[in-house]
């Protein structure tokens, strides 16, 4: 469960700056990004998905273990840099954590949600493990629930980060965190 959090979490956000890399020609005009080549819906091979506004919003999709997971925020860009600011997720996996898979969430929200449910979410991650011929004990579960807490404070790169872009034709190629990932405008 903490690595398919950490992999959605690590694709949202190369994702989000992925989609924000694609203006090369921008022009802020009374706070809107002017960029007709950066602007509209990209999609990587693996199915990630970015829109980019020209309000400087993004969102984005990223199918995680056959569950979308959604994140947004806003972007901005100067020269072939682009800076992607994730404020809020939304996610069909939230259900099993005791968070509405229909709502958005910030960081804060998520933590506050899994630390007041603990006791509920331990007892779920037993049953579950049990259900699956694989029954593990209270603190193996605590231990996996902390694991995934800590992933979410951790790893899951809310907040802004920086990387590069190209566009070329309807490609662009967005590299953050040392990833490279090649979308096409839709």
């Amino acid at each position: 469960m903490v690595s398919i959090m950490k992999k959605f979490f690590i694709i949202s956000l190369i994702a989000v700056i992925a989609f924000s890399i694609a203006a090369c020609d921008e022009k802020i005009d009374d706070g809107k990004i002017e960029n007709a080549s950066l602007e509209g819906t990209w999609v990587s091979s693996d199915g990630n998905k970015m829109v980019l506004g020209t309000d400087g919003s993004i969102t984005m999709t990223m199918p995680i273990e056959n569950v979308n997971v959604n994140a947004r925020g806003t972007y901005s860009t100067s020269g072939n840099n682009i800076t992607i600011n994730i404020t809020e997720v939304s996610s069909l996996m939230f259900a099993m954590m005791g968070l509405s898979p229909f709502q958005w969430y910030t960081l804060e929200q998520v933590n506050d949600v899994l630390v007041e449910n603990f006791d509920v979410l331990v007892e779920n991650f037993m049953e579950m493990s049990a259900l699956l011929g694989e029954p593990i004990t209270k603190s193996e579960a605590e231990e996996m629930l902390n694991e995934l807490i800590d992933g979410l404070l951790e790893d899951v790169e809310f907040g802004e980060a920086t990387g590069t872009y190209s566009i070329t034709g309807n490609k662009m190629t967005l590299t953050m965190y040392g990833a490279t990932t090649t979308f096409t405008k839709y």
